[in-house]
């Protein structure tokens, strides 16, 4: 059991400093024009959309029994790896 909360509490950080990065992404959004704005906005959406649904199957780990946390975990790390990636790239749209 302390492994699962351990696992928890550290993706939890990690979703903590998601939300950290996307409020500097709609940060730029706001100062923005035209179709960077517009580019941010969408990159942005779809990282709110990817947080959800990281937090949602947080969610279902924390309320797991047993060592049935562990069949989350995949789906966890996919989804933490798709944030992470959508994170670091530009969503200006100047290459």
């Amino acid at each position: 059991m302390a492994d699962k909360q351990a696992y928890i509490d550290n993706v939890a950080a990690k979703v903590h400093a998601f939300e950290a990065q996307l409020d500097k992404m709609l940060a730029k959004a706001r100062e923005a024009e035209g179709e960077q704005r517009k580019n941010y906005e969408e990159a942005s959406a779809e990282i709110r959309r990817k947080i959800d649904d990281l937090n949602n199957r947080l969610e279902q780990m924390r309320e797991s029994s047993g060592d049935a946390w562990e069949k989350f975990r995949a789906g966890v790390e996919d989804a933490t790896s798709e944030i992470k990636q959508a994170l670091a790239g530009d969503p200006k749209g100047t290459a």
